[in-house]
């Protein structure tokens, strides 16, 4: 990591090599990565965030020489959080533009779809979407051979929270409510349920709504009148605070748990009411380590970050150290070489893949509490 830092401080001399390709660009001249993000749609805030990040690191790369003496040129394309887009685009930058591997969004039902197609084109996707699905082929239960995970899986981050609850905090009895028609809430209430039950705890109510909901009194009342100690809620950030904010409402001054959902801007939509609320996240703002890219992100646009400028930073990192260990640049010999990461070090933690999963092992998140305004950094865990 202080590599990392370290080079955040270099004066840059190199031309800022991002953006689409042109017709004077060759293969040849750059080593193509490609990068599927939203950039229009409802998650633009994590899509542009993650755009800017790979950009730096592409010119930090260049700056100290690229990668085996050629220079990492990152190519962004808009799915405007459209899998049909992120299809199109995917196979664009495939046969178009002829990208040696692509960066892909923190969106499972985009990951799901571009996994099969993915296995035809046969060019690597380091992604960021949770949902085990778009790593695992569910026919085969094998890793799709394409696709690769730089954060840990929506299962993983659950049961993280499972044992935090259960170890850390002695809490025995859990009520969940979750959001059954969201892929991404069930991913994190049922692992959760299955290892705390498995492990000594008691799941006392599991209350499900639909998306769109914006009302859980019915589910909360009989959450409840189970008498459990802690509640775990997972969904998006606006149907946690709502969640949160009825429960409390409601007369409930125990423990919640929560997905990494709860982060920012979590604490604002509740008007600093939080209190005893524990949720992982992958980045610590306070971590000294990661407020270097920070600062270079305010003093390009006068504002905070999104977390995810590290994701699309530490996805360049994963995919430059795959690119040193292969003599020819080739999208087949680059999976190869991405089942054998080890190591890297990112601003979201150190990635090792795993082979027989495609996900990482052995990466740790921020357990955070929230206190009023405040999102306060426990420690480092990793799932059990």
């Amino acid at each position: 990591m202080r590599r990392i830092v370290a080079v955040l401080f270099i004066v840059f001399t190199v031309f800022v090599l991002s953006g689409c390709a042109n017709q004077t660009d060759t293969v040849g001249e750059y080593i193509l990565i490609g990068n599927i993000q939203d950039l229009s749609g409802p998650t633009s805030v994590w899509g542009t965030a993650m755009k800017w990040g790979a950009e730096k690191a592409a010119e930090d790369i260049n700056a100290q020489g690229g990668i085996n003496g050629k220079l990492i040129r990152i190519i962004t394309y808009d799915n405007k959080n459209e899998v049909n887009e992120a299809i199109n685009v995917y196979k664009r930058l495939v046969d178009q533009d002829q990208v040696v591997a692509v960066i892909g969004p923190p969106n499972s039902s985009v990951g799901i779809a571009l996994a099969p197609i993915a296995e035809d084109l046969k060019v690597p996707i380091w992604g960021y979407f949770m949902d085990e699905r778009a790593t695992t082929n569910e026919s085969t239960g094998k890793p799709w051979n394409y696709m690769f995970l730089g954060q840990l899986s929506s299962n993983q981050q659950a049961e993280i929270m499972a044992s935090y609850a259960l170890n850390e905090l002695n809490i025995t009895r859990v009520a969940i409510l979750y959001d059954q028609s969201l892929a991404y809430s069930v991913t994190h209430a049922e692992p959760f349920a299955n290892w705390f039950s498995a492990n000594g705890g008691e799941i006392v109510a599991m209350e499900a709504y639909q998306q769109g909901d914006m009302d859980y009194r019915v589910q909360l009342g009989k959450m409840l009148a189970a008498n459990p100690e802690a509640l775990y809620i997972t969904s998006w950030v606006q149907q946690n605070a709502i969640a949160y904010t009825q429960a409390r409402d409601m007369g409930f001054t125990g423990v919640i748990l929560g997905n990494n959902s709860f982060f920012v801007p979590m604490a604002e939509l509740i008007h600093n009411r939080g209190y005893d609320i524990y949720f992982p996240v992958n980045i610590s703002f306070e971590d000294d380590n990661f407020k270097p890219l920070v600062e270079r992100f305010k003093s390009e646009f006068n504002k905070f970050p999104a977390l995810h400028i590290a994701f699309g930073y530490d996805g360049v990192l994963a995919l430059a150290d795959a690119l040193k260990r292969i003599e020819t640049i080739d999208p087949t010999a680059l999976r190869d070489a991405l089942r054998q990461v080890e190591g890297v070090e990112g601003f979201a933690g150190t990635v090792t893949i795993n082979p027989d999963t495609h996900r990482p092992r052995d990466l740790t998140m921020w357990v955070t509490k929230i206190e009023k305004e405040k999102y306060i950094p426990i420690g480092r865990f990793g799932p059990p």
